[in-house]
């Protein structure tokens, strides 16, 4: 162990996660799944560093608290006996991830992008086996969706999430997402050619995960084009959903309502949600309460996002015990 223990100092985490996975851990007086998670998040620190989300006196700082972590974690007198930790950090996750930030007949989302790139790269730190889309055209959204809900049928994890950052609509009370190349003349269009989120549930739900999570930051602004105006199918913003059994859908913003695209690096929404993802012992519906509250006062007042849940028990994005 305390070679392991070294290469974690010496940042040389792959090394160390190679050698961890070859230890027998029922004797062991170290846990292996808090070991596993420090890991995670040295990894998840280097990347937001090297995406410029981090300073590196930022990253430093934070490197250090996470280096004195270890050196207690690999103290005897800190951990009598092997303890596997409770709740879901031993379950296996799995995430879809999709950003739009480049439309050819709509408004550009400069911060989807960057959301999208950010949420995988903290999911990957939370244990998430994570695949992520930037830009993809609608046959390959669709091929991706497929793709995933073979991947969820073969592996089964325990927990599955699709995020979608970009462009979404409404039409006849349906939500749909839209991508990239999609010049949106007639109600038609839309229906034919842009992703339902009623689809993704459809896909996800097959797999008969746990718990199916999916998190949409949409309507940033009207992504219609000059023929296709609100009118008796086309409404604003997006329409209340209901989760299916096992599921929680997490919007931007309220039904109805355009969410606050913002200058930052990462839109109002999942800037916000970027900083409680990680909060350790904050079950999901604590979660999203924490990130509403944040958006609301962010807004002003102006926004409020909002969520539709059927899920049976907690869930725990950062367990720690």
């Amino acid at each position: 162990m305390s070679i392991i223990k070294e290469l974690i100092l010496q940042d040389k985490l792959d090394e160390a996660l190679n050698k961890l996975r070859k230890l027998d851990f029922e004797d062991s007086h170290h846990s292996h799944d808090n070991i596993i998670l420090l890991i995670s998040r040295l990894r998840a620190l280097k990347n937001r560093f090297n995406q410029g989300i981090l300073t590196e006196g930022a990253m430093l700082i934070e490197k250090n608290k996470i280096r004195i972590a270890t050196m207690d974690l690999f103290n005897d007198s800190y951990l009598k006996g092997f303890r596997e930790t409770d709740r879901n950090i031993n379950e296996s996750r799995a995430a879809l991830v999709i950003g739009c930030d480049q439309y050819k007949f709509a408004h550009s989302l400069p911060a989807a992008k960057n959301d999208a790139n950010d949420i995988s790269s903290e999911l990957t730190s939370l244990n998430f086996n994570v695949s992520t889309l930037i830009d993809p055209s609608n046959n390959d959204l669709k091929n991706s969706i497929s793709q995933f809900k073979k991947t969820l049928i073969q592996k089964t994890p325990n927990t599955c999430l699709f995020y979608f950052a970009g462009h979404g609509i409404q039409i006849e009370g349906s939500n749909y997402l839209v991508t990239k190349e999609l010049d949106l003349n007639t109600e038609s269009d839309a229906k034919e050619n842009c992703i339902s989120v009623d689809h993704i549930f459809e896909q996800i739900t097959r797999a008969n995960c746990d718990v199916n999570i999916v998190i949409l930051d949409v309507c940033r602004n009207n992504p219609l084009s000059r023929n296709l105006k609100p009118n008796k199918y086309l409404s604003r913003g997006l329409a209340p959903v209901i989760a299916p059994k096992g599921s929680i859908i997490a919007f931007s913003t309220s039904p109805g309502k355009v969410a606050i695209e913002g200058i930052a690096r990462n839109g109002l929404y999942t800037g916000v949600l970027l900083e409680q993802l990680t909060a350790p012992n904050l079950s999901i519906l604590k979660m999203f309460e924490k990130v509403r509250e944040k958006v609301i006062s962010k807004s002003l007042g102006k926004q409020i996002s909002w969520e539709s849940t059927s899920l049976i028990g907690d869930f725990f994005f950062n367990p720690i015990k």
